[in-house]
């Protein structure tokens, strides 16, 4: 009897066992497989995680996530336009000649005036006489000096008076035959052909002045422009310096205020740096103008 019940009850073990050990065994082994992936996963994650950031450089400049999409205060307005400097009106005062600055160590020149006979401001003046010297020692420069005249007499506006003296010694000559007259396009260019029709024939002589001032100054003018080489002249022909003072003198008078009804400027012309002598118009300048005695070369009167 016991020996059937213990049969029996190996029977029906062995029988759980063949249908129990199976699915226990496929239960184990995936418990077993989720463990390894477990495992294997967790270990590349702390593996990652023990990595150093790699260090990514480029030239390509990085922009920020965060970074606005609009512009920049500061760049989306426009830069402000400096406002224009409006052009200094050009001085009507005749003799104001500014410096022009040059290189250090470079001679400084004067800007020409912006209306001149010669490098002479003459823009204030309302009547106007040129006293040219046509004398021997002038016969080189008396076509430049036409020419600066002409120049000169385009430039000078219609409500100017003008008139040309030529003096060679004891000779004469006067353009236009009127006296001062209003400045015109023909006036001016009648002048002109005068003077050159008739200047060879002038020439020579000596280099007094007198009696072309005294011609200019009966005229009335506001200023006479005496051009010449030097007016002191050389043995015979040397000036009388006393008496050409003194004539001038009666002609043009202080008055009681100590101004002379005419201001005279004495241009002298040269043709290199180194002047001749010219005392008398210097001394002229100096009791009948500005005091300055401008000093032309050649080359500035043939540009």
């Amino acid at each position: 009897m016991s020996r059937g019940v213990s049969h029996s009850v190996s029977t029906r073990m062995w029988t759980r066992v063949r249908y129990v050990g199976p699915w226990s065994l496929s239960v184990v082994v995936h418990a077993g497989l989720i463990l390894l992936g477990f495992t294997v996963t967790w270990s590349i994650i702390e593996h990652e995680e023990r990595l150093e950031s790699p260090i990514v450089s480029s030239d390509v400049p990085i922009q920020s996530p965060l970074m606005a999409l609009r512009p920049l205060p500061e760049m989306s307005n426009p830069t402000p336009e400096m406002p224009m400097v409006p052009e200094q009106p050009t001085s009507l005062v005749a003799d104001s000649q500014p410096i022009v600055a040059g290189p250090i160590g470079a001679v400084t020149k004067l800007a020409p005036p912006s209306l001149a006979f010669a490098g002479t401001g003459l823009e204030s003046a309302r009547e106007v006489v040129f006293v040219i010297d046509a004398s021997g020692s002038m016969t080189a420069w008396l076509p430049f000096v036409i020419d600066e005249l002409e120049r000169t007499l385009s430039h000078m506006r219609d409500s100017q008076w003008f008139a040309v003296v030529c003096f060679a010694g004891e000779n004469l000559y006067v353009t236009p035959r009127s006296g001062l007259t209003a400045v015109t396009e023909e006036s001016a260019r009648t002048a002109i052909e005068d003077l050159r029709s008739t200047i060879n024939d002038l020439v020579g002589g000596g280099s007094d002045p007198t009696m072309a001032l005294r011609e200019a100054m009966a005229m009335r003018p506001e200023l006479v422009m005496l051009l010449s080489e030097g007016l002191d002249g050389r043995g015979r022909f040397a000036a009388d310096e006393s008496s050409i003072l003194d004539a001038l003198e009666e002609i043009n008078p202080r008055r009681s205020d100590g101004t002379r009804s005419v201001q005279i400027a004495c241009i002298r012309l040269s043709v290199d740096e180194v002047f001749e002598p010219a005392e008398l118009m210097e001394t002229i300048v100096h009791a009948h103008g500005s005091g300055e005695l401008t000093t032309v070369l050649l080359e500035e009167l043939d540009p």
